[in-house]
């Protein structure tokens, strides 16, 4: 994973086309915990990725979405 720095990935029916940013974190659940101290949202809960690592979904008040 320290090498990659992009992936393609199929949506489902509908999606509109859209980039996702991932951002690196040292502890996800810290990072979580402290996007909704400040007003966000988690828009997906962490799942993990098998051979990647585990990550989640959030949305600051502003509305924009990164993967952390």
């Amino acid at each position: 994973m320290e090498n990659q720095v992009a992936s393609i990935a199929v949506v489902p029916t509908g999606t509109p086309s859209h980039w996702l940013t991932y951002v690196a974190v040292d502890k996800l659940g810290a990072a979580n915990e402290r996007a909704k101290k400040l007003g966000g949202s988690i828009m997906m809960e962490a799942i993990p990725v098998p051979g990647i690592g585990t990550f989640s979904i959030i949305q600051d008040p502003q509305k924009t979405v990164i993967a952390m």
